[in-house]
């Protein structure tokens, strides 16, 4: 069950780290844009930074579809709730699929296929964040988290804690992700898959550049960048692309977004990734 969970560590994130698909984008408008940390201020703010979720003034409703590699699905639903104290925020998101189970002969080497084995793996997301001065946005997310590989299951919890500062025509962030505890599988130990994320955005007339520095606890420090074009009064083109040594191509991202009547927003995003190329779209309510 060990070498089950490190090999699905690898799957998800590159690295051995307990979790690993807490580093999975569930927002198209985030992951075709890369640098987003800055700019969230949709259901992209639970995932980039908990503090933009302040910023947004009307209710929203969203959901997310990710279809990551082979059969693997991805869905996230959140939503988006102002009050005069502050805004409180929820997210659920659900990973499940069925993975080949190899068979091994008598010399330990690979003989074909034995079965399936499931996976499920959910998170559940509290966010509260306010305006404390002004353009000051703090935010915070309490995650519960549930991972279940085979016959065995784990649990465990993080804390994200962001900040978002707007200036004339940007605004520049910082946010700690996934916070937490080491998670004890048999006699080895999983460190989350923390996070320091540091962002800026500028607004042109039409089109915003941003970039993000990402600095994970196990992995090679990240550069981010993007840029959203508004060719359209209700469509907008966007580029990302995340920089970390050795994975040229696979920083690659696009997307678009568009709208209607200010109420239906949806979005689109591929990226690349080491086993294909993965599609997300997403589709949110804004309300009064």
């Amino acid at each position: 069950m060990v070498i089950l969970f490190v090999l699905l560590s690898f799957l998800f994130s590159g690295g051995e780290t307990a979790f690993s698909f807490l580093k999975i984008e569930p927002s198209a408008r985030g992951t075709s844009i890369a640098a987003f940390s800055s700019i969230s201020n949709d259901i992209g703010a639970l995932y980039w930074n908990p503090a933009g979720t302040a910023i947004q003034r009307r209710i929203i409703i969203g959901m997310n579809h990710l279809n990551y590699i082979d059969n693997l699905n991805i869905e996230f639903l959140s939503g988006i709730f102002p009050f005069k104290f502050g805004n409180i925020s929820f997210g659920y998101f659900y990973l499940g699929t069925n993975l080949k189970r190899e068979k091994e002969d008598t010399s330990g080497l690979y003989s074909g296929e034995e079965g399936s084995f499931g996976y499920l793996a959910r998170v559940g997301i509290l966010n509260y964040s306010r305006m404390v001065l002004k353009r000051v946005f703090l935010g915070g997310n309490v995650k519960f988290i549930r991972e279940e590989i085979d016959d065995a299951s784990y649990d465990g919890s993080a804390v994200d804690i962001g900040a978002i500062y707007r200036i004339r025509r940007g605004a520049v962030s910082f946010c700690l992700k996934n916070i937490g505890r080491k998670l004890s599988v048999g006699e080895r130990e999983f460190s989350l898959p923390f996070e320091i994320l540091i962002g800026g955005f500028h607004r042109f007339k039409k089109f915003l550049i941003s970039l993000d520095i990402s600095y994970p606890l196990r992995d090679n420090l990240g550069v981010l960048f993007g840029t959203s074009i508004n060719l359209f009064k209700n469509f907008s083109l966007r580029f990302g692309y995340r920089y970390k040594k050795d994975t040229f191509f696979k920083g690659i991202r696009a997307g678009f977004g568009t709208h209607i009547k200010g109420r239906i927003f949806i979005d689109y995003a591929f990226r690349i990734a080491d086993f294909s190329v993965i599609h997300s779209f997403s589709i949110q309510y804004k309300g009064f």
